[in-house]
């Protein structure tokens, strides 16, 4: 995230408008995606609850709190729509999905249509790029070393 704001700034300073202004919306369409896929999964929890966790989200602590969610014994929450783990992934996904992707793929475009290489910008779409193999490779590990799905298919 703190790359992505970066690169906003950076694109702003440079009057490149158009691409801060589309950086700028991944990262809202991807908050708005967890805001609304939390209220799905706490729709029976109560409005409490589905505000607590849109703080959450809001705070950019949901990864965190997830995991931790996870590591503590992955129960599930009653009238909660799905488990931790499949919450962390629908998290994981989002984030792959709504903002990591696409924002590599414009911050790409804007610096092959730019006169110069930025070190900065080489950085950012580097940590863009390892973020979503990580996120992709932790899903995949997650769920391979599940032990309830051990059991199933060892």
């Amino acid at each position: 995230m703190l790359t992505d704001i970066q690169t906003i700034v950076r694109f702003s300073n440079e009057d490149r408008i158009g691409f801060a202004r589309t950086n700028l919306s991944f990262i809202v369409v991807g908050l708005f995606i967890e805001l609304v896929a939390a209220s799905a999964v706490n729709r029976n929890r109560g409005i409490k609850v589905v505000v607590y966790e849109w703080l959450i989200i809001l705070s950019m602590l949901k990864p965190a709190v997830d995991a931790s969610r996870v590591c503590s014994g992955n129960i599930q929450e009653e009238h909660a729509l799905v488990n931790p783990q499949t919450e962390l992934t629908f998290t994981k996904c989002i984030g792959i999905f709504a903002e990591g992707i696409p924002s590599s793929i414009v911050q790409s475009y804007a610096l092959l249509g730019s006169d110069e290489v930025s070190g900065a910008a080489m950085f950012s779409i580097a940590i863009s790029a390892l973020s979503i193999a990580y996120g992709s490779a932790t899903i995949s590990m997650d769920y391979d070393s599940d032990p309830a799905k051990r059991l199933i298919s060892p």
